[in-house]
């Protein structure tokens, strides 16, 4: 029988002693992993005992958490009975609660993915009166003039000869357009001469010599070179016109025609000007009649209301100035309307960008009274089953409610900000541009 204690306590220390290497060998590996191992293992708890996901209290932890096994629409009343009635005994008021979003809880991520990659700026106004497209402070205006050189501009009228008062009212106009508006000059008929002979040569005189860009000198010079000699080749001009500002899409783009004669070219100005104007450039072909008989004054005034522009019809060197005179003015009206049709434009667009957070803001406060409702619909089951105390799992709940309440509100005010904050920058941006252009027109 001693010898027997004896073998049995030998054989022990044996075993104790060997146990040791191996077990500092493990807390080795353990700390060479730097805890990998041990979360590795909170992990599988975590998948083991769901529960544990949703202990968190904080709104961000409780949108990462997700939906609990039958939360939404696999909601299964008698699948929830049937965990519920297999919890554990004798466990936290805290942990049952955690048992039971684990079963029922709500999936609020898609409303955070809302609010996180919600795009508050906003897309208006229209770059000009006459024109769509997005920032007013990158503003184009293209101005294209358009000058008849044909035989009969070497007349006189009360003032001078036409092509010289054409060219003087031309010439105070682009002067005082603003600054960063770009001046084009085209004119037609001007080779050849008004015989039959050279009507081919001429009728095909349609000619830029000043391209696009900012009024100076050089736009004087090429102004004073023209000397009227030919034909009326209206249609042909308007054609190059359409040429000269393709591409031109994102700008406020607008022809003066100045003649003093219909199309003596055989071309159709009225259909090239409907073209134009309809075309993705959608510039305004504006008429000055200078001198033109009944029938010619009616039928530049088709080629106007084709292109979407005006025609004034004007007898004298003063009337063709004075006429120059109100188109500036008519355009610092214009700009008036533009800035006042925007400014709705941007309340609409932002009122409908708000409403849109809040439709958002809305229906995540719905769903969080939902899920309250039904937590709090199956507290008391869980105290008769557990023995939990209903008072602590019905703050907790509310407590729940309360942390998730607040951050739809306060997410949604916080984006709703932002869209206001862009909508008074672009508006603010509109009477600006406004400004900015009628200033420069009125040559204060």
């Amino acid at each position: 029988m001693y010898l027997s204690r004896i073998l049995i306590m030998f054989v022990c220390v044996v075993l104790l002693v060997g146990c040791v290497p191996f077990l500092d060998s493990k807390a080795d590996i353990s700390q060479k992993n730097g805890g990998g191992e041990e979360e590795a293992q909170q992990k599988a708890i975590k998948e083991i005992e769901p529960h544990k996901n949703f202990a968190g209290t904080e709104a961000l932890e409780i949108i990462q958490q997700g939906p609990g096994e039958f939360g939404g629409d696999n909601y299964d009343e008698a699948k929830v009975k049937k965990a519920i009635e297999a919890f554990p005994k004798d466990r936290s008021d805290e942990e049952y609660f955690h048992r039971l979003l684990a079963l029922i809880a709500e999936d609020y991520r898609p409303y955070k993915q809302f609010f996180e990659d919600y795009d508050t700026s906003i897309m208006g106004p229209s770059k000009g009166p006459d024109s769509e497209v997005q920032l007013p402070g990158e503003q184009e205006i293209n101005v294209l003039i358009l000058l008849d050189a044909s035989g009969s501009m070497a007349a006189k009228v009360p003032g001078g000869v036409k092509m010289d008062l054409a060219q003087q009212a031309i010439r105070s106009f682009v002067s005082e357009l603003p600054e960063d508006a770009n001046v084009a000059l085209q004119v037609y008929g001007h080779k050849g001469s008004n015989s039959q002979k050279d009507k081919k040569i001429s009728c095909s005189s349609a000619e830029e010599i000043h391209p696009l860009a900012s009024y100076g000198s050089d736009f004087d010079k090429a102004l004073g070179s023209v000397k009227p000699v030919g034909w009326t080749p209206l249609a042909a001009a308007i054609e190059k016109a359409e040429k000269q500002l393709s591409g031109q899409t994102d700008a406020q783009n607008l022809i003066y025609i100045v003649s003093d004669g219909v199309e003596t070219c055989d071309g159709d100005p009225v259909a090239a000007a409907k073209k134009l104007n309809q075309s993705d450039i959608q510039a305004a072909v504006n008429l000055i009649g200078f001198d033109v008989n009944n029938a010619g004054q009616q039928a530049l005034r088709e080629i106007a209301v084709a292109g979407g522009g005006s025609f004034t019809a004007v007898q004298t060197g003063d009337e063709l100035a004075e006429s120059m005179e109100k188109e500036r003015n008519r355009l610092i009206q214009q700009w008036d309307r533009w800035a006042h049709r925007n400014a709705v434009d941007l309340l609409i667009e932002g009122g409908k960008m708000r409403k849109e957070v809040g439709d958002n803001e809305r229906a995540m406060k719905e769903k969080i009274t939902d899920e309250n409702e039904r937590i709090e619909e199956w507290i008391p089951y869980i105290s008769d089953i557990t023995g939990s105390e209903e008072d602590t799992l019905i703050r907790l709940a509310k407590d729940r409610r309360l942390t998730m309440w607040v951050y739809a509100q306060e997410t949604s005010l916080h984006v709703i900000g932002q869209i206001l904050d862009n909508e008074s920058d672009a508006r603010d941006g509109v009477y600006e541009r406004k400004d900015e252009v009628q200033d420069s027109l009125s040559n204060d």
